[in-house]
């Protein structure tokens, strides 16, 4: 299920690529790309994800558009991630912190954190984990969005627990477990609405 679900996101996706390069809509271009390589992430589809990712980054380097360059290179950190490459996620995600704080667009800022956090977490650097960590759910909490919170929690508990110190651990898992729970049953409802209405 969850498979046809990206499938048809994907499609969708290229539909949207379709309009967009028929209009010659740069911008819409580099988020068609950049969300065609999200799909791709969750498809663990590490190869087609970064093709797409980077003619979005090249786009966006054309147009020298920092908010797109800060959206694809988010997005190639989690690729490189996903590849174990750990130095050009590193590199990613602290180019898209750079240059989404800049913007002033704390979302992004906080997903690349929590990336960059998840990086040291598997180099073992559990100390700088916890910093990025911290800041990104300081961020999280400045906005109140549950998966970012969500998100933000699972990675300070992890940096806590590879410190070995299971009270902050404990505390942050637990946080981290309402917000996924949270997330779960809005999904679950929101499901439930949309197969009433059918």
């Amino acid at each position: 299920f969850y498979q046809g679900k990206m499938n048809d996101a994907e499609n969708d996706y290229r539909h949207v690529l379709k309009i967009a390069s028929d209009m010659r809509d740069t911008i819409g271009i580099i988020m068609a790309y950049n969300n065609i390589g999200e799909v791709n992430i969750e498809q663990d589809s590490a190869a087609k994800a970064l093709q797409n990712l980077t003619v979005a980054y090249n786009f966006a380097n054309t147009i020298h558009n920092p908010e797109m360059l800060a959206a694809s290179t988010k997005t190639l950190g989690y690729v490189y991630l996903q590849l174990d490459s750990l130095p050009l996620a590193v590199k990613s995600f602290t180019t898209a912190a750079q240059l989404s704080r800049g913007q002033g667009n704390l979302v992004t800022t906080c997903k690349a954190l929590t990336g960059l956090a998840k990086t040291y977490l598997k180099q073992q650097q559990y100390k700088e984990a916890l910093l990025q960590g911290n800041e990104a759910l300081q961020l999280a909490k400045q906005m109140g969005q549950a998966q970012l919170l969500r998100d933000a929690n699972e990675v300070v508990a992890s940096a806590y627990e590879g410190l070995h110190d299971g009270l902050n651990a404990l505390s942050h898992y637990k946080m981290y477990k309402l917000y996924a729970d949270s997330i779960h049953n809005f999904e679950s409802e929101r499901a439930a609405l949309t197969d009433k209405a059918e």
